[in-house]
């Protein structure tokens, strides 16, 4: 299946050149010259990656990356951005871009970003991880092996179980799980519980595969959820 690549860059002979050099490696190609109408269209086409300059004239670059990270369907999609300023790189990454080009690039490693980022999402469609969770005896599995956990671990487990394709922000956390009033809770305990719970579940607890963050977002979880059927 050919990826679908979303790109909104401000300069036409920009917009062009990336446009040409991904169509000749077969991708198909959504270009925009503004934002204005960027939202409504991924949501009718959504695309398999995003490329986004960082220099939009009308629109904050990082709050559009952030808006369409919160799209239900998007919520995965990689985003690279692009830059004249290396200064702004940190920045990008920190609000949630998968990559960020310095301007000008050579377009051979742009299209090696693109393979990059495009092997990351065909990882996440072959997602090998599966939780169970058996709520009437409070046990739960990851894949065939059991998962020894705190009542507390257990709970947050569970409530991110809920909707694992959604962010849960630190504060809900502390809502849901330790019932502190809205607003209230130090998220240094959601982060301490995080640690605890990655380092039961994941392979390689630096390096998450099952219990995701992202910056200004919150958690969620990238595993298929089962829940077993009571005894």
């Amino acid at each position: 299946m050919t990826a679908h690549i979303f790109v909104v860059v401000s300069n036409p002979t920009t917009l062009h050149k990336i446009q040409e050099s991904l169509c000749q490696s077969h991708y198909k190609v959504s270009a925009m010259l503004d934002t204005e109408d960027i939202l409504a269209s991924v949501r009718l086409d959504p695309p398999d990656l995003v490329i986004v300059s960082l220099e939009l004239p009308h629109i904050n670059s990082l709050m559009l990356i952030n808006d369409i990270r919160r799209l239900p369907h998007l919520t995965n999609v990689p985003v690279l951005s692009l830059t004249h300023d290396s200064r702004s790189v940190v920045s990008a990454l920190d609000m949630g871009a998968d990559d960020v080009v310095v301007e000008p690039f050579v377009t051979t490693e742009l299209l090696a970003r693109v393979r990059v980022l495009l092997r990351y999402v065909e990882r996440l469609q072959m997602n090998p991880y599966q939780i169970t969770l058996n709520l009437t005896q409070r046990r739960a599995w990851l894949n065939d092996t059991e998962v020894d956990l705190t009542p507390v671990e257990y709970d947050l487990l569970v409530y991110l179980a809920e909707e694992p394709d959604c962010y849960r922000a630190p504060h809900d956390l502390l809502h849901a799980v330790w019932q502190y009033p809205k607003g209230t809770g130090d998220a240094a305990l959601v982060r301490n519980h995080i640690h605890n719970l990655r380092s039961k579940l994941e392979i390689s607890p630096e390096h998450p595969q099952i219990i995701i963050s992202s910056h200004g977002r919150g958690y969620r979880l990238q595993a298929k959820i089962r829940h077993a059927l009571p005894a």
